[in-house]
């Protein structure tokens, strides 16, 4: 008797409409997106990226996005290592029972993961944070976006960099803010999750998802759309959508 008379109990029953319409959109939109296919365009200008395509939010493949930049022909692996030889930096060894950020050098690195049989372990990631330490900072002058897109100052304070061998996977999450996933080297498979897709969000403990509920999600039939994305294309990734990503070869991200 309590419970039922309590303020939030009647604030719960007052919202609880709105909620149901929430769904009932959502329901609508997963059966729209049923037979969607993630296109490819060729590079667009700014104006067009975000006058149509951030406001449709659906991802879309931008074919030839680095074509012009300086990373897409002087990024390779050799490269980093004779460029950076001795530099130290942090990368993820996932070798052991659990991933850990271990420290190294850049040509140390980049042998491991071109010699070792189990090279898939070792991966540089966006939260070792490579670009923000110097000298790869001066990375950003070589990775240059089709003009208008993105401030240079907002371009240099959220970009990240991936930098690891093939096989490695990145379990299906989501990001907080809209994505341009530019590969500069090699490619990766994306598979992605409509934020509709309401049965995914019970299996998420965290910001992951684990591997064994990614495949219960599959098994169940799950909504999931598969892209290839190779250098120098790049994929959109609209706020919200969740992507699981495994690398086809070693890549530059």
């Amino acid at each position: 008797a309590e419970l039922q008379s309590s303020p939030i109990m009647g604030l719960a029953r007052s919202l609880l409409p709105r909620a149901r319409g929430a769904e009932q959109v959502l329901r609508m939109e997963r059966e729209r997106l049923r037979t969607f296919k993630v296109p490819r365009i060729p590079s667009p200008s700014a104006a067009y990226f975000h006058a149509s395509i951030r406001p449709a939010h659906r991802p879309v493949v931008f074919n030839g996005f680095l074509a012009s930049s300086p990373a897409a022909e002087r990024w390779t692996f050799d490269w980093f290592a004779e460029t950076f030889a001795g530099q130290a930096m942090k990368y993820v060894d996932a070798s052991g029972p659990k991933p850990k950020s271990v420290e190294g050098t850049m040509d140390a690195f980049v042998r491991r993961i071109q010699s070792a049989d189990n090279a898939h372990h070792y991966y540089s990631v966006a939260r070792n944070f490579v670009l923000r330490e110097e000298p790869f900072a001066r990375l950003y002058d070589d990775f240059v976006l089709p003009e208008g897109f993105v401030s240079e100052a907002r371009h240099r304070r959220a970009s990240q960099m991936w930098l690891g061998p093939g096989g490695t996977i990145t379990p299906l999450h989501f990001d907080t803010s809209d994505v341009v996933f530019s590969m500069v080297r090699g490619a990766k498979r994306v598979q992605l999750v409509p934020p509709c897709e309401l049965s995914v969000w019970g299996l998420h403990h965290g910001h992951m998802l684990e591997e064994a509920n990614f495949t219960e999600f599959q098994n169940e039939g799950g909504l999931i759309f598969e892209v290839e994305v190779r250098a120098p294309d790049a994929l959109f990734l609209p706020v919200g959508w969740m992507h699981r990503v495994v690398a086809l070869e070693p890549s530059i991200t």
